[in-house]
């Protein structure tokens, strides 16, 4: 079973502008989720991206979850954790 890479974010416009936005970062169609707590997702080869526009988590442990709207989760569809850690970090990386 794998875990999962979860990014906290504020995008500061509406979901359908985020939604495009990183559809045309990632060359991917996100496709609208019918059941689940993410809204929408898309295979970025073999890792899954979901984005919830909305969650119930409030600060914990002084981290202020509250303070950021939407979640990017990455999953790996293989479970292979080192691959899915890989991945997030490669999002993340400021030098791409």
């Amino acid at each position: 079973m794998t875990s999962h890479h979860s990014i906290f974010i504020h995008p500061g416009v509406p979901g359908e502008s985020l939604t495009a936005d990183v559809a045309t970062a990632f060359g991917t169609r996100l496709l609208p989720v019918a059941r689940g707590p993410a809204d929408y997702c898309a295979d970025l080869g073999g890792t899954r991206l979901e984005l919830e526009l909305s969650h119930d988590y409030v600060e914990d442990r002084g981290i202020p979850f509250d303070r950021y709207q939407v979640i990017a989760s990455l999953r790996d569809f293989g479970g292979d954790r080192e691959r899915e850690r890989a991945r997030a970090e490669h999002i993340l990386a400021t030098d791409r």
